[in-house]
Formats: C-alpha cells, structure tokens, sequence
C-alpha cells in the first residue's frame, strides 16, 4: 500500500462515518452512516443498508447526504501514487453509481477528498494533491449534474506539508476551505472563500503566533460558518474557534479542558455538538454548540479507544457508539464553564 493511502485512512480496521450535517434521526443506527472497510462500505441511511461494490485497494472515507441519498468519497491505489473516488445514491429505489473522478493536475497523489452540498445536491469536491505528501496543493472542481469542470488551484504547492482540509457551502451558496499549512516552524491555518466564481488568495486565519494549529473542521451556519481546531498552548492542545461572516474571522470561547484533538462538527436535528477526543481524562467528548457559536453543555466517556465514535443524542446526555464493539453515555455538565477568547 502506498504511504499517501496509509496515513489517510489509517487503514487497520473498520472504521464509522456520519455527515458533518444530518437530516435524518439518528436513533436506533436509521441515520447515514458510512461502515469502510479497505475494498468494500457499507452505507446506512433511511434504515436501508447499501452494500458499495469497492475494487482492489479502494476505500471510502467521507459520507455527506443530499436530499434524496448521499453521495460518498475516497481513495484508491494507483500504479504511481492515489486517486479519488466518488460514489452516489440518489432516491430511495436508485441505484448507486460511481462518479466520474474530476481531472488532476498531473500529481501522483490525492488525498483528503472533501465532498461539498448545496441544497442537498452534490455541488464539487475539493482536495489534496501532489508528487510528494509533504507537498501538497488545494484544488476544488464542480459537478455540474452531468460532470466536473476543470479542477482549479485554490491554493499552490506551500513550501511546507497542507493537511486537514475542511469545507463548507454557505447559506449564500460560496464556497470556504480551510487547511493546515506547515512553513518549517509552526502549523498555520489558512483559508480561502468562493464567491460569483472565483477564489479569494489564501490568507492566514491569525497572525503567527508559535504555537501548531492543527485539525480543524467547518460547519456553515445561517449567518456565515463556525471553525474549531486544536491549538497547542505551551502544555496542552486546547479547542479554538472562530465565526466566518461578511467575509472576516472572529474568535469564539470555546472549551473542553486539556489535551484536546480531532475536533469535529456534527449536527442532527437534536442539536450540534463538537466530538472531540481527549486526554484528560483519556476518553471522548461532546461539547453543544448553538447557532451563534457558543457553547452549551457537556459530555464525557472514558475509553482508550481511539476510533472515532457515532455519536448521538440521550436526552440527559451523549451516546459516544463504536458499532458492534462498545457504547457509553456521558451526562451533561451542566456546571461547565467556557473560557474567554485571547
């Protein structure tokens, strides 16, 4: 297997999906769930389960639903490097189709693909790509309902690693990404937006500061789109946030103690929540998050699992599900206390 298809998948074991945002109810496993194994998924959404024919080193890695199915993405192994795949399933007797995959720009590898709705249709797809892993260029194509455009740089070849893409389409239909950029002494976060067409230069989200700010991960709200990430502050990494409106950043409070990482926005129609791995104590949780960005109650499990968990509403609290394997529940803190932003 190729390196760029190990570190992207992790590839040891099967691992669980949910969209970033969800429409259906999530109880009783009825929500859109992605179940990859390397070489074949498994997909769950309005309680039937699509079993996706994956070839020889082939594997899903992200899950987003559209108004009538969903539509999945991943890798596969080339003869020099990695490709993407799309998968699509639209209606509840159509059949699932493989996507055409949008034209490259002549790299060996790409990773990371990043599926973008809009009005619950596939709208494009944006990615990592590059000869070499610690060499990557942004790029994002449309899908016109017929096929791809012509994939476009949305940011060049840094002179250090880009890694954690995230995206989102905003309630006025432009695009944002933002990703991890590594300059040789820090990990920065930049970000550009998509607005009548065109792309905005990618531009620092805060001014260097000396710390890594790594993982981050995107959810588009009425008003513009909410960001966290995981930021080192000497001893611990601690969650960040930040508001995307009328095209500018501000900080969010967010907290959910120490040594935090792999953020990650999952909204149901019970609420929105930031899953989030951590390690005091060593375990998951789940810290609500309102419309306006901030913060509510939280959830705690300890576990060593590392996989990420399904997660879903209890009423009192959070289900943290590893399918097959465990489940927990973590009550609501209600005494918990956000921090004020720098």
């Amino acid at each position: 297997m190729v390196a760029s298809l190990a570190i992207e998948t992790a590839a040891a074991g099967r691992r669980e999906r949910q969209p970033v945002t969800a429409r259906e109810p999530v109880e009783n496993l009825h929500g859109t769930t992605l179940f990859a194994d390397a070489g074949k998924a498994t997909i769950t959404s309005s309680g039937r389960r699509t079993a996706v024919r994956l070839r020889r080193g082939e594997r899903l890695s992200e899950i987003a639903e559209t108004g009538r199915g969903w539509v999945a993405a991943g890798l596969r192994e080339e003869a020099a490097g990695t490709g993407l795949i799309v998968v699509r399933r639209s209606g509840d007797r159509g059949s699932t189709e493989r996507l055409p995959s949008p034209g490259r720009g002549g790299s060996l590898h790409r990773v990371t693909p990043k599926v973008l709705i809009e009005r619950d249709e596939l709208a494009g797809l944006a990615w990592l790509e590059g000869q070499r892993l610690d060499r990557m260029a942004v790029r994002a194509a449309q899908w016109n309902g017929a096929g791809w455009t012509d994939s476009v740089v949305v940011a060049e070849t840094a002179p250090g690693s880009q890694t954690g893409l995230t995206q989102a389409i905003l309630a006025d239909g432009s695009w944002l990404l933002v990703w991890s950029r590594f300059d040789g002494r820090e990990n920065d976060l930049y970000w550009s937006h998509r607005a009548g067409g065109n792309w905005t230069p990618p531009t620092r989200l805060e001014p260097p500061d000396g710390v890594p700010d790594v993982t981050p991960t995107l959810l588009a709200t009425a008003g513009g789109a909410l960001l966290a990430w995981s930021e080192y502050d000497g001893h611990d990494y601690r969650l960040r946030g930040a508001r995307f409106a009328a095209g500018g950043w501000s900080r969010l409070a967010l907290d959910a103690g120490p040594g935090v990482s792999r953020p990650r926005f999952i909204r149901q129609s019970a609420g929105t929540w930031l899953l989030v791995r951590t390690a005091v104590p060593r375990g998951w949780a789940a810290l609500e998050i309102h419309e306006s960005g901030s913060a509510g109650r939280l959830a705690r499990v300890q576990t060593a699992a590392m996989d990420r968990p399904l997660l879903r509403s209890a009423g009192t609290g959070m289900t943290f599900d590893w399918t097959g394997t465990r489940r927990l529940t973590g009550r609501w803190d209600h005494g918990h206390r956000q921090e004020t932003p720098r």
